[in-house]
């Protein structure tokens, strides 16, 4: 059996996104090459965020334009039930990121920059009972990556802070000193100034918790902690800013995350990220890992006993190394993980978590294919999962006990699939 590609999605979107209009004036024609105008402005599908209950799957389409500023993306959602049409849920430029479904599988949240915002705030959107999207945000510096609570009663995000900002007043005064004085010139004494093609100034990362209300408050839970002092504390690096790798227990009682504490000897030494954890409530953290690894990925088993995250060496004199599957019980009272994939050859991509299959579903690159494979959680049984026989597998994600990702080729545009794993729980 092969993995079942929902196919009619990408034919029903191409419907919809066209229009009865343009669909029936788009009789068959007379055959012609196809030109970089064809393959330019093709609308795209972004990965999926499949509804903890494994009913739903949200993606973005995206509708590109040459000019940046007349490009659209856009919300769907689609139905992993049955082969009714998918349904647009936003209709605004710029995009929306960052999906995350809250534990009943009725809301959503994302980060968009809309009218009115000078960053990205958390915006809600109520799946089950309709109506428009709620700004919960109104921070200075913006807001990103927002994850439910395992009881929907809050969220946890990435912003960031002034350097000496104790508050949200304060960030918003310096942010107006800086956007009023008369020069733009800074001198770099850490490492790193530049990230690309892009300068870094000087805001910290934090994670904060708020209620998901509209007008709720949010929280520094890292306000004041020794780890957020220190010189090279600090997170991965992308175009929004640096990022921390957080998730909430199973319980909620804690938030585990992963940061680095020298990312400022990076120009003469292997950075490398530990795993960290904190009350939500905020109070000093406590360092999980005691190596010179780095972890990334961070999940919780359904159970909440195990810890699960990709790990790489960091070896010094090594340019890359292999990325591994790692465990670690929970709570932790060894900081040395065990390494499931370790007899692998191979560098693991992305994992997954299905309900119930007591498997962790995973991929990695092999002679040009990125295909799916499963391991148990002892790290026992490592198997290969039915995939396509071409193309590679890209961003997937469990809900329920459905993996749902995204599939393409080098002649087949991305298409979302979904592969049960309701027979291989063994």
């Amino acid at each position: 059996m092969t993995i079942p590609r929902l196919s009619v999605l990408a034919f029903t979107l191409a419907t919809v996104l066209a229009g009865p209009s343009q669909a029936a004036a788009e009789a068959p024609t007379a055959k012609r090459a196809i030109t970089h105008e064809d393959v330019w402005l093709m609308k795209r599908v972004g990965a999926p965020t499949v509804s903890p209950d494994g009913k739903w799957a949200v993606f973005s389409v995206t509708d590109p334009a040459y000019d940046s500023k007349e490009q659209w993306s856009d919300l769907w959602i689609k139905s992993l039930n049955d082969d009714s049409a998918p349904r647009r849920l936003t209709f605004s430029k710029g995009g929306e990121g960052a999906v995350n479904w809250s534990p009943d599988s009725r809301q959503l949240v994302f980060t968009a920059k809309r009218e009115g915002d000078d960053a990205g705030q958390i915006y809600r959107i109520d799946i089950a009972g309709g109506g428009e999207a709620q700004r919960l945000t109104t921070l200075t510096l913006g807001a990103r990556t927002p994850k439910f609570s395992p009881d929907g009663k809050q969220l946890l995000f990435v912003s960031d802070v002034f350097p000496g900002a104790a508050s949200e007043e304060d960030n918003k005064r310096i942010a107006r000193e800086r956007k009023d004085r008369k020069y733009n010139v800074r001198a770099y004494e850490t490492f790193p100034p530049r990230f690309f093609d892009k300068w870094l100034d000087d805001k910290k990362v934090r994670l904060f918790v708020m209620d998901a209300a509209v007008g709720a408050q949010p929280r520094d839970v890292l306000a004041g902690t020794r780890l957020a002092q220190m010189p090279g504390f600090g997170g991965g690096q992308g175009d929004e800013g640096q990022s921390l790798d957080a998730i909430w227990s199973q319980d909620g009682n804690t938030i585990v995350f992963s940061a680095s504490t020298n990312r400022d000897e990076a120009a003469r030494a292997s950075g490398y990220t530990q795993i960290f954890a904190l009350p939500a409530t905020g109070g000093e953290v406590q360092q999980l890992t005691q190596d010179k690894h780095s972890y990334k990925a961070l999940k919780f088993s359904r159970d909440g006993k195990t810890l699960f995250a990709l790990t790489e060496e960091e070896a010094p004199g090594k340019v890359y190394d292999v990325s591994r599957l790692a465990s670690l019980a929970w709570p932790v009272t060894n900081p040395a993980p065990k390494i499931l994939t370790a007899s692998l050859d191979r560098s693991i991509s992305r994992f997954a978590l299905p309900d119930g299959a007591n498997r962790i579903v995973f991929s990695y690159e092999h002679a040009g294919l990125e295909q799916l494979h499963s391991i148990k959680y002892d790290g026992s049984d490592l198997r290969a999962e039915n995939s396509p026989a071409t193309g590679a597998i890209g961003s997937f994600n469990a809900g329920g006990k459905a993996v749902v990702g995204v599939w393409e080729s080098a002649i087949n545009p991305p298409e979302v699939y979904i592969r049960s794993m309701a027979r291989r729980s063994a």
